[in-house]
């Protein structure tokens, strides 16, 4: 603020001296005094008030302007600060539209890393089947130059005399065996598969429930306990096609109602049964092996069994003997392939005692047929956590199982597991 500074006129009229020593004030002279101020003071009375109202403006305005000047300073800071948050919330927005897109594309990215897995597992299929039609193909170009080669010598070996006659017959004699051979390796590739998609890997355990009748004064008398034996049939990469033809005779029921009727000193065998029965394994193309499948680790020894005929079922027999000899290569003359063999493709682990008491009942003496036949009563596929105490002791004796685990395996009620 801007004050005009009044000096007191002391030589006018009424004015008065204050005393300083009683506390008042006595006022220093002032130039005004002077000639020169008693000139002015003459002729400027009139303008004093004058100046005192144009400082009052003065300083109003100068107010004013001060005001003015902080209240734009305010006004810009309020805008700047406007400008500030919009910029800081286009930030934000911005900051969320970066963070929306680079989570979308973690997952763009997760999905197309999910998606490059599935193309190279597919890349991995097409290869391993391109690999597998390649060696098929190759095969096929292998077998159509044998065809071929043989063809061509054929045509050639019609030239000639009986000798080339012959070598024809030889021809085509190597290439049925070629087929028949290539049919067997389809056939049992197949038995295979069928086996562990049905039965699963194995190894495979067949139930047989028997009535069994013993002898007493002569008379036949039925004993009235179920009578149980079992068959663990051979590994199914060694015996395919057998193992798979039982087993699925066994699982359709078919040898429910068949009866055991030869009883001869070496074999105790199933046959001659109602013709219906045989029937059914008929009409489910179950009554026959496509061929004598054979496996020299598997021979026919005591208490193992083999389909019976040729080509060999649907019925099959227990040897009571060791027929290895007898049922195996060359072992029977009677037939147009004698170096073929009985399938042999199980052993009877339990029950043996049931088997023996065969020996009991009315025989002839001529045929071995039994004068009363016994009957199956049900054959079922049983797993393994079901084999009884008997089973557990056979494979402790032969497969060197501990016997001790013997009591932690359940024991098997006689007769069919409901």
């Amino acid at each position: 603020m801007i004050r005009n500074t009044i000096k007191p006129n002391t030589s006018s009229p009424g004015f008065r001296s204050l005393d300083c020593g009683s506390g008042g004030y006595t006022p220093t002279p002032s130039p005004l005094s002077s000639s020169r101020g008693t000139h002015n003071r003459k002729y400027n009375k009139g303008s004093n008030k004058e100046s005192i109202s144009l400082g009052r403006i003065f300083e109003r305005i100068i107010i004013i302007s001060l005001a003015a000047a902080i209240f734009y300073v305010i006004h810009q800071s309020r805008i700047a600060s406007n400008e500030a948050k919009d910029a800081l919330q286009e930030s934000q927005t911005e900051y969320n539209k970066i963070h929306n897109e680079v989570g979308l594309s973690r997952r763009d990215n997760l999905n197309l890393k999910d998606q490059k897995e599935k193309v190279e597992f597919e890349k991995r299929k097409l290869e391993l089947s391109h690999d597998l039609m390649r060696k098929e193909n190759q095969q096929t170009i292998t077998d159509l130059q044998v065809n071929q080669d043989i063809a061509e010598r054929t045509d050639k070996a019609q030239k000639y005399d009986d000798k080339a006659k012959l070598m024809i017959l030889e021809n085509r004699e190597q290439a049925f065996m070629k087929n028949n051979e290539l049919l067997k390796t389809k056939i049992a590739a197949e038995s295979h598969r069928d086996t562990l998609e049905r039965f699963g890997p194995g190894p495979y355990f067949v139930k047989i429930w028997i009535t069994l009748r013993m002898q007493r004064d002569g008379e036949d008398t039925v004993n009235d306990d179920k009578s149980v034996f079992t068959i663990k049939l051979n590994p199914v990469d060694k015996m395919p096609h057998s193992v798979h033809l039982f087993l699925e005779q066994v699982h359709h029921k078919l040898w429910d109602g068949i009866p055991f009727m030869v009883n001869a000193g070496h074999i105790l065998q199933t046959g001659r049964g109602d013709p219906a029965h045989y029937g059914k394994f008929k009409a489910l193309n179950l009554d026959k092996v496509f061929f004598q499948e054979y496996n020299e680790e598997y021979p026919h020894k005591k208490w193992t069994v083999g389909f019976t005929g040729r080509p060999g079922g649907p019925d099959f027999y227990i040897n009571k003997v060791d027929n290895t000899v007898l049922h195996g290569p060359h072992g029977q003359g009677q037939w147009n392939l004698p170096e073929e063999a009985d399938p042999c493709f199980g052993e009877v682990i339990d029950g043996h005692r049931i088997i023996d008491h065969f020996n009991d009942m009315k025989t002839d003496k001529t045929t071995g047929v039994l004068t009363t036949p016994i009957y199956i009563k049900e054959a079922w596929v049983v797993d393994n956590e079901y084999m009884d105490k008997d089973w557990v002791q056979y494979h402790a004796r032969n497969d060197q199982i501990d016997p001790k685990a013997i009591d932690t395996f359940p024991e098997l009620e006689k007769g069919p597991i409901q």
